[in-house]
């Protein structure tokens, strides 16, 4: 099962709650509504960029399992997300994932997270990145002075 592009783009929709076999959701699907919390099912093999981009009540996100990528733009523009812990079965954080998150005041990424693109981080000037000292994750806060935080192995 899927939802196509910008599917649910810009509706006033305020919860949601996924079929267990959706398996692609397409750019922009929630882009732009007032969802508070969502929970990706298990079977998700992929979500298209900016899926939630620009939704300004965005607090709460929950990976089920099976997912293991933070798409391109992902939470654009989601002033709500103030922190977030990034799921131990992610192992790649694409481009611009929490661009223009200007609140997002702390993030937790483990070592499972081995692939980090451009710009993740772009425009959202509060934020420190919590993770161990020498993951990618770490190299990555080097990388583009990002603050961080160090938690024990």
């Amino acid at each position: 099962m899927l939802f196509r592009s910008e599917a649910f783009r810009g509706c006033a929709l305020e919860e949601v709650q996924l079929p267990p076999i959706l398996e692609n959701l397409g750019k922009y699907s929630f882009a732009e509504t007032l969802i508070t919390e969502i929970t990706l099912p298990k079977d998700l093999v992929r979500a298209g960029d900016y899926t939630f981009a620009g939704c300004s009540r965005l607090r709460k996100v929950t990976f089920a399992e099976g997912n293991t990528t933070i798409t391109g733009r992902m939470f654009y523009n989601c002033p709500s997300l103030t922190e977030f812990e990034v799921p131990a079965q992610i192992t790649t954080i694409e481009g611009y994932a929490f661009s223009s998150c200007e609140n997002l005041t702390r993030i937790s990424i483990g070592k499972t997270v081995t692939t980090m693109k451009e710009g993740i981080f772009y425009n959202s000037p509060n934020v420190v990145i919590v993770t161990t000292s020498g993951s990618e994750a770490d190299r990555y806060a080097q990388k583009y002075s990002i603050p961080v935080e160090y938690v024990k192995k």
